[in-house]
């Protein structure tokens, strides 16, 4: 990944060649495009799958509250993500 940090370019976003320009952290990078397959899905990979789709609500839902989320906080050591911490709880509870 590389960091873009020219100031005449300014704010770059979208894709260039085989790349696509994003924010990441504040700071501009260009990244390789995402790749699609049209492979079948494996059973496990199925049920990950749905196992996330199951997990978003309640993580958006422990997020949204301010008394569940202050617990995590107090939780999350620093320089982790809140939402990943959360994420982790919900998927092995």
């Amino acid at each position: 990944m590389a960091i873009v940090n020219n100031p005449l370019l300014g704010e770059i976003r979208g894709k260039f060649g085989p790349g696509v320009f994003a924010q990441v952290n504040g700071k501009t990078v260009l990244r390789s495009r995402p790749v699609w397959t049209n492979k079948k899905v494996s059973p496990s990979m199925q049920a990950q799958r749905d196992a996330f789709e199951d997990a978003y609500p309640k993580v958006k839902a422990i997020l949204n509250d301010p008394v569940k989320r202050a617990e995590y906080d107090a939780k999350c050591p620093p320089g982790y993500s809140l939402y990943h911490r959360v994420m982790k709880a919900v998927l092995t509870s």
